[in-house]
């Protein structure tokens, strides 16, 4: 569905502002998770191509490996103060989240600029008129009273209801 591979005429370009306007808020409410994992999956990828990144993640990897196994028995002292699990633990979460801004930095906004035309040029034209609304109401019939996933009562789930007013 994304794609339009079964749909006669998938992607255009709309003429008027107002319906081009209305495409994207429309395309945006349906394929938000495409887009959240399309930038999420550039980001890993662009992530393991860059050899000063993985580095970077194994080197804090193994400071906090060392930090957790020298914190385990009660902590260590520096200059006769006692660093518990819990300290060295915080700082070690301000020093990799400090070192991620600047590592990462650049990674994430290739990565963001690329999904974001990505998802500005899918939004734009890509025809959403099947993309259904959620004014829309779907109304369902049949026998949905003994399908116990729809809440159908059992008979001993009585006693146990609450009752709001």
């Amino acid at each position: 569905m994304c794609l339009g591979y079964t749909e006669a005429r998938p992607y255009y370009i709309e003429k008027s502002p107002m319906l081009l306007l209305d495409r994207f808020k429309r395309n945006i409410r349906f394929y938000y998770l495409n887009y959240f994992a399309l930038t999420w999956v550039l980001f890993l990828a662009t992530l393991m191509i860059s050899p000063s990144s993985i580095i970077a993640i194994a080197i804090l990897a193994g400071a906090w490996f060392y930090i957790v196994k020298l914190t385990a028995n009660d902590g260590f002292l520096i200059g006769g103060v006692l660093i518990t699990q819990k300290i060295a633990t915080g700082a070690m979460s301000v020093i990799t989240v400090i070192c991620l801004i600047y590592v990462l930095s650049s990674i994430f906004w290739y990565s963001l600029s690329i999904s974001g035309f990505c998802v500005l040029s899918h939004g734009l034209f890509r025809d959403a008129t099947m993309v259904g609304d959620e004014d829309e109401e779907i109304e369902m019939d049949g026998d949905l009273e003994d399908v116990p996933f729809l809440n159908a009562k059992t008979g001993d789930e009585d006693e146990h209801e609450i009752e709001v007013v």
